[in-house]
């Protein structure tokens, strides 16, 4: 269960490279524009536009979840729902629409042999992580 970023974050320790490590000939400026619960799924509307001056260039967008400390134990954050816009030339912009059931943040509980999903409206966050990508 603690493999890679989630160790990393649960335990709180500092990775060499980050993940997404890397450089890009150009930037991205990215707005969230609306997080929204539709149906059983929660989505998320991102726009990311290519501020550089020269060079085109593509962005993911990782959108990650932390769920509340409950009756289970799990890793500090897990990953959602990602996307990658078309190669944007500079000035370009792109909305993008994540989307994840909201199922998906329960853990499965061994010893009453179900799924549970803790709800805090304290401690639950959804963060959006940037990573570029040459063209």
């Amino acid at each position: 269960m603690y493999v890679g970023y989630r160790y990393f974050d649960t335990y709180n320790v500092t990775p060499k490279y980050e993940f997404g490590y890397g450089l890009s000939y150009t930037t991205f400026d990215t707005k969230t524009d609306s997080v929204a619960v539709n149906g059983n799924n929660l989505v998320t509307k991102v726009t990311v536009k290519n501020t550089g001056d020269k060079y085109s260039g593509r962005q993911v967008v990782q959108e990650y979840y932390s769920a509340p400390k409950g009756t289970v134990d799990k890793a500090f954050q897990n990953l959602a729902a990602y996307a990658k816009t078309d190669v944007l030339a500079p000035g370009q912009s792109q909305t993008l629409t994540l989307s994840f059931p909201l199922y998906n943040m329960a853990s499965y509980d061994t010893a009453s042999n179900s799924y549970i999903l803790d709800i805090s409206l304290e401690s639950a966050t959804v963060h959006v992580i940037l990573t570029s990508l040459l063209s």
